[in-house]
């Protein structure tokens, strides 16, 4: 069946899996305002567990809608249509069937984010439950749900479907009150500040601020002269960047870091809160009161990387890079373009290294930019941990490339 034009219109961006919305330099207003929508419409539920059963919605286009309905299924025809949008291999959507804690019954199309969580609230989330047949996999988590008894789930809704399911300690902390506090923090923080841009998915919310207060990392640029004779980080400005997540690993991030206007680099270990325990909008903000100290601990850390000599600086990143999870060809190719200073291999410091890897990051960004992955972030945030004083860097400077992972720490 074709989408009406009044679903086309309205829901087009936000039924799929792959739902994006972006938002430039001049548009920190209008982010705010979307965030602020976005979090009115959201709708929490608290659910039974064991009153829980999940169907397969897997069928062709032309019966996909009559699928739906015998299952209960009363969303809209644009909703249910983005069902066969799906782009991963041998995966249906679930369809769960469950009650409120009032008693209220519901039916509810879930993403894969939430098919993901649910499966893992159950402890089912073995791989080797999705190489059976699709149907036999849901019999197997339904029959195991039953044991849940007295067990509650929290399910994150809005555009028509489950985007998350959380445990009961889960807090929700609305991106558009995380936005503003940050917003908040770096006013009072830094003396001049410009939006730069930010991202909206269902499974994450991202932002940046560049500032134009120099001062804080002048003594970085001049030592990064003194000890190479480039000029290149002169083009370095301040960047306060920071994310948010109702799926998966919920944290509230916001990282120090350094931008020449493309490249966004983490500079330390970024001020967290997970959306757990006694989490609140308030302790965030607690948290932002020592931002700028955070940023001038990054530059300090920063600095001392030069400190650090390193024998085989291209050996050095790539065993750095199979930890951090980036990609071979995006290392390959980040040396490539620096080829004058890595061709031939010869002993460099630790910073040169540190930013071959950053540059390899935005390599790997650049070529997912339409999707933005958590797992960027994750390497984002490791890469970060290289600058800690614990970090070992002579673990990995060798004179071969390792076969194993170390685990960065």
């Amino acid at each position: 069946r074709q989408m009406c034009i009044r679903d086309r219109k309205i829901y087009m961006d936000f039924f799929n899996e792959n739902s994006f919305k972006s938002f430039n330099e001049n548009e920190e207003k209008e982010m705010q305002q979307f965030l602020k929508k976005k979090d009115s419409e959201a709708v929490w539920y608290k659910f039974e567990l064991s009153l829980s059963h999940a169907q397969s919605l897997a069928e062709g286009p032309m019966y996909l809608y009559d699928k739906a309905k015998k299952l209960g299924v009363t969303n809209s025809e644009g909703a249910i249509a983005s069902v066969g949008l799906i782009d991963i291999d041998d995966l249906s959507h679930m369809v769960l069937q469950t009650r409120l804690k009032d008693g209220d019954h519901k039916v509810w199309l879930m993403s894969n984010s939430a098919r993901r969580d649910f499966t893992q609230r159950c402890g089912a989330d073995c791989p080797l439950i999705w190489k059976v047949n699709i149907d036999e996999a849901f019999d197997f988590i339904n029959e195991g749900v039953k044991s849940l008894d007295g067990k509650s789930a929290l399910a994150k809704y809005e555009d028509e479907k489950v985007w998350a399911v959380h445990g009961p300690e889960y807090r929700i902390l609305p991106p558009s009150k995380l936005f503003f506090e940050v917003q908040k923090a770096i006013a009072k923080s830094f003396k001049s500040t410009d939006f730069a841009g930010g991202t909206w998915t269902h499974e994450i919310v991202q932002a940046s601020w560049v500032s134009n207060d120099d001062e804080i990392i002048e003594s970085y640029k001049d030592l990064a002269f003194e000890k190479t004779g480039l000029l290149n980080y002169d083009q370095y400005q301040p960047v306060i960047m920071f994310s948010t997540s109702d799926v998966g690993d919920s944290t509230a991030t916001v990282f120090a870091g350094i931008t020449d206007g493309k490249r966004y680099i983490n500079i330390g270990n970024p001020i967290k809160l997970k959306h757990a325990g006694t989490a609140s909008i308030e302790k965030f903000a607690d948290l932002l009161q020592g931002l700028y100290a955070k940023y001038k601990e990054s530059i300090d850390s920063l600095k001392k990387l030069y400190d650090i000599p390193i024998s085989y600086p291209v050996n050095c990143a790539v065993n750095i890079a199979r930890d951090i999870g980036i990609p071979i060809s995006a290392i390959t190719k980040a040396t490539e373009n620096f080829c004058d200073i890595f061709e031939s291999d010869t002993p460099q410091t630790a910073s040169e290294v540190f930013f071959l890897l950053q540059e390899a990051i935005y390599i790997a960004e650049t070529v997912k930019k339409e999707n933005i992955s958590k797992n960027l972030l994750c390497m984002k945030e490791a890469a970060s941990r290289l600058l800690t004083g614990r970090f070992k860097w002579e673990d990995y400077d060798s004179p071969t490339i390792f076969q194993k992972k170390k685990k960065i720490r």
